[in-house]
C-alpha cells in the first residue's frame, strides 16, 4: 500500500469540524485502509480489527458504525453495493483530486447500486440538531432520566468529545421506515438504545435496500418523508441540495403556519446591528418553533423581543460591552423570557450591571 497524502486543509474543513472527535480520526485512518482507487470494504469487524488493533477492548463496531453515518452525512464517503448483492463497500468521492492513482488491479468492486446510501442518511443526524435534540431533553435520558452530563459540560463540547456515552434514538426504527427528523429522535444513555437494538448486520442493512426499492411507502407516524436524493454515486452534489432546502413554514401541532421566513425578516429588520441570518438551519427552526408554541403562535412576540434587542445598547453591541448576541442565543428559552421582559433594557446604571452579569457567566 502506497504512502497517502493528508493535506492541511483537513484541519479547516467545516464538514470535519462538525463531527465527532473519533469520527475525525477514523476519517484519517480510512485514508490509510482504502485502497488505490479510494475504495474499500465498510465491514465495520474488519474495520475495526485493521484500523483499531490494539484498541478493540476500547472501540466497538457501533462506535465505527456511528462515525461512517457522520461521514457519509457530511458527504465525505459514499456507500455502494456490488451485484449481486453481498458486500457494502465505500469510497471517498474526491480521491483523484487528493491522491495519485497508480495502474494497479482494483481490489474492490466498481459501484454498481448506491441505493444503500439511504440506510446511512436516514441515521444522519447533524451538529446543530444534536445540539438542540440534547438541550431540550435537559441531558437526560428520554427513556429512564438518567442524566447524561454529570460534567456539565456545555451541548457542543459534549457531542464533540462524546464517545458512545450519549445515543440519539430513532423512535420510529430505521429498518421501518423512520429519519432522523427532530419529531422521530430523543437522546438515550447507551444501556436503554442497545436495549431495543443492539447493532445492525450486514445482511439486515442489504435486507434494508431491498426492501425501499420494492417498497417506498415509510411508516405512517412519522409522516411522509422526501425521496431518497441519492441516486448515483455522485452524492456530494445531490446531498448538498437536500441539506441547503429550507422551509419557509411548517404546519404545527395547534393548526397555525409558522412563519419562519418572517420571524427572520423581523430580526433583520429590528436587529441592523446583528449578525445576518444566512442559512435557515434545522437548529433555528427548531427554536423558533418551540418559540412560537410558547407565545400560543403571535408574531408580535417576536416583533416586541427583537424590538428590545435593537433597542438595548447592551445587547446590540453598541457601548461595546458584548458582542455575542445573534440569532441563535435571542431565541433560547431563558434568553427570550428576558428580553421580552425587559430585563436588558437600558436604564440608569445598566452597564454596571450587565458587567456583573458578564462576570458572573450570567447572561
Amino acid at each position: 500500500m502506497p504512502n497517502r497524502i493528508i493535506k492541511e486543509t483537513i484541519c479547516s474543513s467545516r464538514g470535519l469540524a462538525s463531527c465527532s472527535i473519533f469520527s475525525q480520526d477514523l476519517y484519517k485512518r480510512l485514508i490509510t485502509y482504502a485502497d488505490d482507487y479510494g475504495r474499500f470494504n465498510a465491514d465495520t469487524e474488519i474495520m475495526l480489527a485493521r484500523l483499531y488493533p490494539r484498541e478493540t477492548d476500547v472501540i466497538t463496531q457501533f462506535d465505527i458504525n456511528e462515525a461512517l453515518v457522520e461521514l457519509s452525512g457530511i458527504g465525505k464517503i459514499e456507500f455502494y453495493t456490488s451485484t449481486p448483492r453481498k458486500d457494502i463497500y465505500a469510497a471517498f468521492p474526491n480521491w483523484n483530486e487528493h491522491q495519485r492513482v497508480r495502474d494497479s488491479k482494483k481490489k474492490m468492486p466498481d459501484p454498481t447500486d448506491t441505493s444503500i446510501n439511504d440506510w446511512y442518511l436516514r441515521r444522519f443526524v447533524s451538529l446543530e440538531m444534536k445540539i438542540a435534540i440534547l438541550e431540550e431533553s435537559k441531558f437526560k435520558c428520554g427513556s429512564c432520566g438518567k442524566n447524561l452530563n454529570p460534567f456539565e459540560l456545555d451541548a457542543k463540547n459534549l457531542i464533540k468529545m462524546n464517545t458512545g456515552a450519549i445515543h440519539f434514538d430513532h423512535i420510529v426504527p430505521v429498518n421501518q421506515g423512520g429519519r432522523a427528523t427532530f419529531e422521530n429522535l430523543r437522546v438515550t444513555c447507551p444501556s436503554c438504545n442497545l436495549k431495543r437494538k443492539k447493532t445492525f448486520t450486514f445482511n439486515e442493512i442489504l435486507n434494508f435496500a431491498v426492501n425501499c426499492d420494492e417498497d417506498k411507502e415509510l411508516a405512517a407516524s412519522c409522516g411522509e418523508f422526501p425521496p431518497n436524493p441519492i441516486q448515483s454515486l455522485s452524492l456530494s452534489e445531490s446531498l448538498s441540495e437536500s441539506l441547503s432546502e429550507s422551509i419557509s413554514c411548517e404546519q404545527s401541532s395547534r393548526g397555525k403556519q409558522i412563519p419562519y421566513q418572517e420571524v427572520i425578516d423581523l430580526y433583520h429588520s429590528l436587529c441592523p446591528s446583528l449578525p445576518r441570518v444566512k442559512m435557515l438551519s434545522e437548529g433555528r427552526k427548531r427554536l423558533i418553533k418551540a418559540r412560537w408554541k410558547e407565545v400560543d403562535g403571535d408574531l408580535n412576540a417576536f416583533e416586541a423581543v427583537f424590538s428590545n434587542v435593537g433597542k438595548s445598547d447592551f445587547l446590540s453591541g453598541r457601548n461595546n460591552k458584548w458582542t455575542g448576541c445573534n440569532i441563535d442565543w435571542i431565541l433560547k428559552q431563558d434568553k427570550f423570557i428576558k428580553i421580552g421582559e425587559g430585563t436588558y433594557n437600558d436604564k440608569s446604571g445598566t452597564d454596571n450591571v450587565f458587567l456583573d452579569m458578564l462576570q458572573r457567566g450570567d447572561y
